[in-house]
């Protein structure tokens, strides 16, 4: 409907609702808020892998807020999103060597870039980068020359919603089964 402001302000109560179980960080600093701009930020992700990678969708205007930022997310992303967002800093772990002036949590900074329905428009829909070499290797095992290779996760480790969110692997057969002519691409 359009009411961006008053949604971002429902979504950072988040933090206030018992259910939710992700760990909120506190620093003697202050928290970013709208028309900040900084010279160093940290940003720390929160809930699952997932949400981590949708919620660094964001992280291409972030440059509009900091010069430098540091974003911890879970160890298993710190390569992708390095690769795939050069002029930010992802780590698996904080120390006191970082130096910050203020902070945010990753979920909460689409305040600072999705305000209207155009704002979409400004985020890429293919942010992340493949590590070229290795992504070639695989496809040279796995598929011959020009065939469609197709990866698929279905399952959710979330112990609140993962059940609704995951597949047993039986529920991909009707998927095998299609005739391969119908489904080639054309290229």
């Amino acid at each position: 409907v359009g009411r961006f402001a008053e949604a971002w302000r429902h979504f950072d109560s988040r933090w206030n609702v018992k259910s939710f179980n992700s760990k909120r960080f506190e620093f003697n600093k202050p928290l970013l808020e709208i028309g900040d701009k900084v010279n160093c930020l940290f940003i720390y992700g929160e809930q699952g892998l997932g949400d981590q990678l949708l919620y660094s969708s964001m992280l291409s205007e972030i440059n509009l807020v900091s010069q430098k930022t540091y974003v911890l997310v879970e160890r298993r992303l710190v390569t992708l999103l390095q690769r795939s967002f050069k002029k930010v800093k992802f780590i698996d772990s904080i120390d006191e060597s970082i130096f910050f002036e203020k902070y945010i949590a990753l979920g909460s900074i689409g305040k600072f870039f999705i305000n209207s329905t155009n704002d979409f428009s400004k985020l890429s829909n293919s942010f992340l980068k493949s590590d070229h070499q290795k992504s070639q290797q695989l496809r040279n095992e796995l598929v011959p020359k020009r065939q469609l290779l197709c990866g698929i996760s279905w399952k959710s480790k979330s112990g609140k919603t993962g059940k609704n969110k995951s597949l047993e692997l039986e529920d991909f057969l009707p998927l095998f089964k299609l005739d391969r002519k119908s489904t080639r691409l054309n290229s």
